[in-house]
């Protein structure tokens, strides 16, 4: 086995245990600082105890290799550097016959430089140039004084100083581009995280704004003496109270929607939506037609959920109306294994440019809208295994159509 061969397995055996220790903080990138710094203990000793008992069967040459690991564990501020600097000055001195004094001075050189660097007074940028310099300086005085390894202590000491070299930086290179892959992999998921709080506090803005709006129309028009006022405005504006609590208690939880299924009638979800938008829809002008079929019509849903689909729709076609006669219709269309909710109006409509995109977070044709509403409206529906399209032709109108699988007996 040649020298190039020997220098790389003694490179890979160095390396290997660090790069399962990187592989480890990569997938595991919320582990306490604590168990990481344990992890990187047991790796360096793993490289350090690979480079001593397999190293060894392989060549009789004193490679100073088992000082990059050293070089390792002083430059992430790790004591157990100490610990295996008393081991390599035991093993240089029984194996190879070194000068146990000369060792000790050499490791207790490291060690004064690893305390200046600790306390500022040199940088640590510089740590490894003087770090290298140092170790060369007693690969010369150990190459000078073990002849009987070295026929030619010059060629062997240049061998060894550049090897030294090279197996440090580039072992320092690996080392810390590794641990910028996982610093750079950590903010990506911090990035992601804040995405999706700021999506969450979106979808908390445009949500409750719906039944806040609501509250307030029907507040605007309470007449506390009139008693056929309270009788019908009171328990919509609970309603959009309660439901208000239930979009905060999902939010809270900063995960994706809860759905709740159970057996529910359609026909009395538009019965509720035409109660609840009949008084609005008067005031605005807008013609409507909302159709509520005598059948029962029944699905696996959460009522609530899909109260809120619909309401979420409407009111985006009664936004989206600039003519003097605006209609709206909604209608059920009952198929053999699902319910179409149809959505009519004669808005403003929108281009396929639009509908292509209309779907996406964020994504809104309105001045101050947040392009959650119509987002939240398809996960909702999705979670109910259906499907929301959209027929549109801009100036001309929209047909938005809720589609949801009947509930089988």
């Amino acid at each position: 086995m040649n020298y190039f061969e020997i220098v790389c397995i003694n490179f890979i055996l160095i390396i290997f245990p660090i790069f399962i220790y990187l592989f480890y903080l990569f997938y595991n990138v919320d582990v306490g600082k604590k168990s990481s710094n344990l992890f990187l203990d047991f790796a360096l000793c793993t490289s350090f105890y690979f480079t001593i008992r397999l190293g060894s069967l392989i060549t009789n040459v004193p490679l100073f290799l088992l000082n990059v690991i050293i070089f390792l564990c002083y430059l992430k501020e790790r004591n157990i550097a100490i610990i295996l600097s008393i081991i390599s000055i035991i093993y240089y001195s029984i194996i190879f016959k070194f000068n146990i004094y000369v060792l000790i001075i050499e490791y207790f050189i490291y060690f004064i430089i690893y305390i200046l660097i600790k306390n500022n007074k040199v940088k640590k940028r510089n740590f490894h140039i003087i770090y290298i310099l140092v170790n060369i300086l007693f690969i010369f005085l150990f190459n000078y004084n073990n002849t009987a390894y070295f026929s030619n202590y010059i060629i062997q000491f240049i061998i060894s100083s550049i090897t030294f070299i090279i197996v440090t930086i580039s072992t320092k290179i690996l080392f810390e581009s590794g641990e910028g892959v996982i610093r750079f992999h950590d903010n990506v998921k911090k990035l992601k995280e804040e995405e999706n709080i700021r999506k969450s506090l979106f979808k908390i803005t445009h949500e409750i704004k719906n039944p806040i709006a609501v509250c307030k129309g029907y507040l605007d028009m309470f007449d506390s003496e009139n008693k056929e006022h309270a009788r019908k405005y009171i328990p919509i504006v609970k309603k959009e109270i309660e439901s208000t609590l239930i979009l905060l208690e999902d939010f809270l939880s900063m995960n994706k929607v809860k759905i709740e299924k159970d057996i529910m009638d359609v026909s009395l979800l538009l019965e509720d939506i035409k109660n609840h938008f009949s008084i609005l829809l008067k005031e605005k002008n807008i013609v409507s037609n909302i159709s509520v079929l005598d059948d029962e019509i029944y699905i696996l849903g959460d009522y609530n959920r899909l109260m809120q689909v619909c309401i979420n729709l409407i009111k985006n076609s009664i936004e989206s109306m600039n003519k003097e006669l605006s209609y709206i219709n909604v209608f059920i269309n009952l198929k053999k294994d699902d319910v179409e909710i149809i959505i009519d109006d004669n808005g403003i409509g929108m281009s396929s440019e639009v509908i292509c995109k209309i779907k996406e977070p964020f994504y809104t044709t309105k001045r101050r809208g947040t392009g959650l509403g119509v987002s939240l409206s398809n996960e909702i529906i999705e979670a109910h295994n259906g499907k929301l399209e959209y027929i549109s032709e801009y100036g001309v109108g929209t047909k938005t159509i809720v589609t949801l699988p009947l509930y089988k007996y």
